[in-house]
């Protein structure tokens, strides 16, 4: 097998590894708060920005426009988000939480803190230093290069 494909095959293998522990980690969040993987990060997204745009959070997280739509839809008719229609240009909309969305982020941001507390309770201070050092090192590889 040429390096290259191996180089592929073992990234491949991690991809499919990580995302499934982010499943597990999202589905024992989703029985406090009831999101999907992708809603959870534009919720996030949206409490981080305090208010925001569409095209922002589309740019940000990588999320098709559509898909994007309709979370924000869903959103908004949970009251979870506010959408104000920018003065100078009828067709941008702000986005922002509610008080309600508000709360319902810092319960989701909550309810991620315990299940990850869960799953480092696992690994001494030393091996999370390793985790954390590794995760950096990964960045660092991959951050100029996507």
């Amino acid at each position: 097998m040429p390096a290259k494909q191996f180089v592929i095959n073992k990234i491949r293998e991690f991809d499919a590894f990580y995302l499934s522990r982010l499943s597990k980690r999202q589905q024992s969040v989703a029985i406090n708060v009831p999101l999907t993987l992708t809603q959870a990060r534009v919720l996030e997204e949206i409490a981080k920005a305090k208010e925001t745009s569409s095209s922002a959070i589309s740019h940000s997280l990588s999320i098709d426009k559509s898909q994007l739509s309709h979370i924000l839809k869903d959103f908004e008719h949970n009251r979870l988000i506010q959408r104000i229609r920018n003065t100078k240009d009828k067709r941008i909309f702000r986005i922002s939480l509610t008080v309600k969305g508000t709360e319902y982020a810092k319960s989701l941001s909550n309810a991620q803190n315990r299940a990850l507390q869960r799953e480092l309770e696992s690994l001494s201070p030393e091996n999370q230093m390793q985790l954390i050092s590794a995760m950096r090192d990964i960045q660092m590889l991959l951050d100029t290069k996507l």
